[in-house]
């Protein structure tokens, strides 16, 4: 049991530590696409991104570009969350049998 707790939490700082590496990629990269060598460096964004009251070197227009990247990101993540729960109910109810026949749903949702 030990060992199954071990391997569980190992995954789990796996998962953590690819979801802050994702989350930091996407804002870095949108920083440097909207303000191309005005973005600041990773180290100093990442610190900026877990603890956004602290004292920063990043400038009022750099805050608020990394933060509503972040919160970008965040929808994102959110969103597909949402859609995994609806489609994981659908399925259980029947009125999809498979991911194409709910993401051909979700497309005649929309238009």
């Amino acid at each position: 049991m030990k060992d199954f707790h071990t391997a569980h939490n190992r995954f789990l700082k796996s998962l953590i530590q690819q979801s802050r590496q994702e989350t930091l990629q996407y804002v870095k990269n949108g920083m440097e696409e909207q303000l191309g060598s005005a973005s600041p460096d990773e180290q100093t964004l990442w610190r900026y991104l877990r603890n956004p009251q602290r004292h920063t070197s990043l400038t009022s227009s750099q805050q608020l570009v990394a933060m509503d990247l972040l919160l970008e990101w965040t929808e994102i993540n959110f969103r597909t969350c949402c859609d995994l729960l609806r489609y994981q109910m659908l399925r259980r109810n029947g009125v999809v049998d498979s991911v194409e026949e709910f993401l051909q749903l979700l497309q005649k949702e929309a238009e």
